[in-house]
């Protein structure tokens, strides 16, 4: 999480044959959280055996290269994005790997001190991958630089002023809701934390007993309780930090057995929030924040998703 909370360098990974529409599109989101925090954005596009159908080598690749700048110079001069850095083609000839082109992207993203990288999630027409399906994918699933994520059907507002920070309230979850906080502070937005939990907002009877101090007590009604005190708990422990951060805050907790990002994406429609965060956390334990529910929130949000990459 070093220096995730401090963003002065974004890296735009995009696509040179890309529709025009959809690249315009992430600029329009670019251009208001780029004036807010003061950071520069350098455009990067991998050109590679694995998104040019029919090349097999580094010299069917550099065929492209002219078609690549000719798109890319048109497009930028097309828009006034701020603090514009001159966009980066970088060849990967040496595979047909999806992950080599993601390890090169990576690379030079740690070499120019990128803390975030901004990406697109879907297919283009014409010369044609999957983007969701490949490259924004693997890039989601195994990059340690946070992902900015926007899918097909994102609809942007011109400033972030909401967003939803979907936790388990764990550990990693806690050091990533910290680097949002500074995000949000710098944007003057406010945070709504939402945590799904898999039972009633009550007790409910169980015909399963546990001993505990020599008394006995409905085991499931037990342990919902305490998940469900310590969870509160710590939302107000969290809240605490925003306030002292002058970060405004809200807590919003779902309940029943429900898909934990199907629940967020319908919190962030009725909130009708401009970004949703979570964390991904490497541990094998931590199963629901561990990459699938952060990859099912990028696809299904209509507003972009901030994916930041923890350990716990």
């Amino acid at each position: 999480m070093k220096d995730q909370c401090n963003i002065k360098k974004i890296v735009w990974a995009l696509d040179a044959f890309e529709e025009e529409e959809t690249q315009l599109k992430i600029i329009s989101f670019l251009k208001p959280l780029i004036n807010a925090i003061n950071a520069e954005i350098e455009p990067v596009f991998i050109l590679s055996m694995s998104g040019i159908p029919g090349t097999f080598d580094r010299q069917g690749i550099l065929v492209y290269l002219p078609q690549a700048k000719e798109k890319l110079h048109g497009l930028f001069g097309k828009c006034d994005l701020p603090r514009l850095k001159p966009e980066k083609i970088i060849v990967q000839g040496k595979s047909r790997s999806i992950r080599n082109d993601i390890k090169t992207l990576l690379d030079y993203a740690h070499s120019t001190g990128a803390q975030v990288i901004v990406t697109g999630t879907h297919a283009r027409k014409g010369v044609s991958r999957f983007f969701m399906g490949s490259f924004a994918e693997t890039l989601l699933l195994t990059s340690d630089i946070p992902i900015i994520a926007c899918n097909p059907s994102v609809h942007l507002s011109n400033n972030i002023r909401s967003l939803l920070y979907v936790t388990d309230f764990s550990s990693g979850s806690e050091l990533a809701f910290r680097s949002v906080l500074i995000f949000a502070k710098q944007l003057n937005s406010e945070i709504t934390l939402f945590y799904q939990h898999e039972g009633e907002n009550i007790e409910i009877d169980s015909d399963v007993l546990i001993s505990e101090n020599g008394k006995w007590s409905p085991a499931e009604a037990k342990l919902l309780n305490k998940n469900l005190l310590e969870a509160r708990r710590k939302a107000a422990d969290w809240q605490n930090i925003a306030n002292q951060e002058k970060v405004s805050s809200a807590v919003h907790f779902g309940y029943g057995i429900k898909n934990v990002a199907e629940a967020a994406l319908e919190m962030a429609q009725v909130k009708k929030t401009d970004m949703i965060a979570i964390a991904s956390i490497k541990n094998p334990a931590a199963t629901l924040f561990a990459g699938s529910t952060s990859r099912w929130i990028v696809r299904g949000a209509t507003c972009p998703v901030w994916v930041l990459h923890v350990s716990d």
